[in-house]
């Protein structure tokens, strides 16, 4: 048995990332256990902040965020699509490049 969320007979047709997965160190991880809780035809609602964001003053001096495997709005997409996670570009905004929020469809 799977050691994450639940066992294989828990799935959910809807996850919810409102600026989390940023904070997890091996983000990758994360965005692997979520597709596989999700059924088929599930989706992953993000709003993600970037390693741009991350690394502006701002962000250093008022809070506190992994500094390594950080990820840039690509190589967040590109790593949804490699869990399967299609995202549909109608409901992608891509806050100059700071952030990164939009609709991803499990599509195993």
């Amino acid at each position: 048995m799977h050691a994450g969320l639940g066992g294989p007979a828990h799935r959910y047709d809807a996850v919810f990332d409102f600026a989390i997965i940023h904070h997890i160190p091996n983000w990758t991880d994360a965005l692997a256990e979520i597709a596989r809780v999700l059924t088929p035809g599930g989706r992953l609602y993000f709003d993600e902040v970037t390693a741009l964001a991350l690394a502006t003053p701002t962000y250093r001096l008022l809070f506190d965020h992994p500094a390594q495997n950080r990820f840039t709005a690509e190589e967040f997409l590109a790593e949804l699509a490699r869990h399967n996670l299609a995202v549909d570009q109608q409901y992608l905004t891509r806050r100059q490049g700071r952030y990164v929020l939009g609709v991803a469809t499990y599509r195993p």
